[in-house]
């Protein structure tokens, strides 16, 4: 039974599926244990970070048998970083997890049976696609980059595999660029976006330059 189980217990477990937030789904004795950044098949030693009856949320501490879809994340960052939650399955494996999840609301929330199929429209790229991106700046810290997992501490990072070029290009223009002294909030927040013309526009309450005007086309 789960009170057997304490915060801090190291146990195995068997990663079944994917569900909503990315975590993993495995099951102990007595105990459901969700685990964050695995792939369905893992086989991990894992620590419990917080017990709510018999359910369990915990951490990997050691991948004794990666599941067949795990993959090296190309990411630096990934793992402390907050930004992304399946850099360690391969693409094909991201876009089944993200089906499963759908079919996992509509059962759960919905109370829907869908067994139809449930079709994705993968991305021509599976990096360098991402046109807004929202980076956060710690003053004292002198650190731009984003929050990392479960925390407000900024990751400084250096550029970001999921962004545009563009946006990259603007991030580290504004790293450059950075009055560190000039900043009025120990912490501020960045908004970028780049239009289809490659255009970007950057904003954010502690710049007092204009913001670029974008233009998209929808398609039917």
């Amino acid at each position: 039974m789960s009170q057997h189980y304490k915060t801090g217990d190291v146990i195995e477990a068997h990663i079944e599926k994917i569900v909503p937030r990315g975590l993993g789904l495995a099951f102990a004795e007595g105990l459901t244990v969700f685990v964050p950044l695995c792939v369905p098949g893992d086989r991990l030693s894992v620590r419990i970070r917080e017990l709510k009856k018999r359910t369990a949320f915990a951490e990997i501490v050691d991948v004794i048998e990666g599941g067949e879809q795990r993959i090296t994340p190309p990411c630096q960052y990934f793992g402390k970083c907050g930004g992304c939650d399946f850099q360690q399955m391969n693409y094909a494996a991201q876009l089944d997890a993200k089906v499963g999840i759908i079919r996992d609301c509509l059962h759960r929330i919905a109370k829907i049976e869908y067994d139809a199929e449930i079709f994705t429209i993968p991305s021509p790229q599976q990096f360098n696609y991402r046109s807004r991106a929202r980076w956060h700046v710690d003053r004292d810290k002198k650190a731009i980059g984003y929050f990392a997992r479960d925390s407000h501490e900024v990751i400084d990072v250096a550029s970001c595999p999921i962004l545009t070029p563009e946006l990259n290009s603007a991030f580290e223009n504004l790293r450059q660029a950075t009055e560190w002294e000039m900043l009025w909030d120990e912490q501020a927040e960045i908004e970028a976006a780049v239009g289809e013309d490659g255009k970007v526009s950057v904003f954010s309450t502690e710049m007092i330059e204009p913001v670029t005007e974008l233009s998209f086309t929808a398609n039917e």
